[in-house]
């Protein structure tokens, strides 16, 4: 049985407190489905070799097809790789399929290209709505199985120290090692808290855990970048897909600053702990803190 080779493009959104997939209409796959493409191939004669197109270009057609635009900067890497064998719509025979899945976040009221028969579904209504192709929900079923989603907000308070900039961190005892202050944004899972917006919730973390008003730091309305990442998560062990809100926050007068070097579980870092992942002393740091320093600087 020969093989496919298929390149997915998991495409989301976020909708108030609910995470949307792109599904577009592919007769070939029997329904709404998955923007994806196969990867191409073709012969190299005078070599008497089979060339193949790279994974990513063949998932960036596929974003190209669905949303009528090419994806900026460059594309993830391969979240997940799945090698099943399934009835295929098209051939009416059982084919080998090799999936590629990619992941693409889009901002909120993202569309699809103009003209396509489409529809943004959360995980729960792929199953519900008809007709959804087998290879959606199989994958989209594999992906929810295999990654926890966790929806934070953090702030990034830099100042001048004797050593340039330094990064204010705090000891998480639940992970056992330093971490910017922040934490979950309530409503975004399945706990039954009221929902927040990423601002209010990094407004009440710092409440909680630096003990400062909003009158005592200056924080944005919106995040200075959204983060979106998957590793395996220090609380569960488990597979998660991280989607974090990193808000540049200024402590705004001399009594915030008290405040916080008062509590001995706050540290400033300097870049070169941040980028060693421990300490001057060896007390570890979190390589989240290093994403942060990549990103905002």
């Amino acid at each position: 049985m020969q093989q496919r080779e298929v390149a997915v493009m998991v495409i989301l959104r976020r909708t108030g407190d609910d995470i949307e997939f792109l599904l577009v209409y592919d007769d070939s796959w029997g329904g709404l489905t998955l923007p994806m493409t196969t990867r191409r191939t073709w012969r190299e004669p005078e070599l008497d070799v089979v060339g193949r197109e790279p994974w990513q270009d063949a998932a960036a057609r596929a974003y190209l097809r669905a949303l009528g635009r090419p994806i900026a900067g460059d594309l993830p890497c391969c979240l997940e790789r799945y090698g099943v064998v399934q009835l295929s719509q098209s051939e009416g025979a059982y084919q080998s399929y090799d999936f590629r899945v990619y992941i693409s976040q889009e901002p909120p009221g993202a569309e699809a290209l103009a003209g396509t028969i489409h529809a943004w579904l959360t995980a729960d209504q792929v199953e519900q709505v008809k007709p959804v192709s087998p290879t959606a929900i199989h994958l989209l079923g594999e992906l929810n199985a295999a990654h926890r989603v966790s929806v934070s907000s953090v702030a990034w308070i830099a100042r001048d120290g004797a050593h340039g900039v330094e990064y204010l961190a705090q000891w998480n005892r639940k992970w056992r090692c330093y971490f910017a202050v922040g934490g979950h944004r309530r409503g975004s899972g399945d706990d039954e808290h009221e929902p927040e917006t990423d601002r209010e919730c990094l407004v009440r973390e710092l409440a909680e855990e630096l003990g400062l008003t909003e009158d005592e730091v200056n924080v944005p309305p919106e995040p200075r970048q959204t983060l979106e990442y998957t590793a395996a998560s220090l609380s569960s062990n488990e597979q998660t897909r991280f989607i974090l809100a990193a808000f540049e926050v200024v402590l705004a007068s001399d009594e915030a600053r008290d405040k916080v070097a008062q509590n001995d579980q706050n540290r400033w870092l300097t870049r070169e702990e941040v980028r060693t992942g421990v300490t001057v002393d060896g007390q570890p740091i979190s390589s989240t803190m290093l994403r942060l320093l990549d990103e905002l600087g």
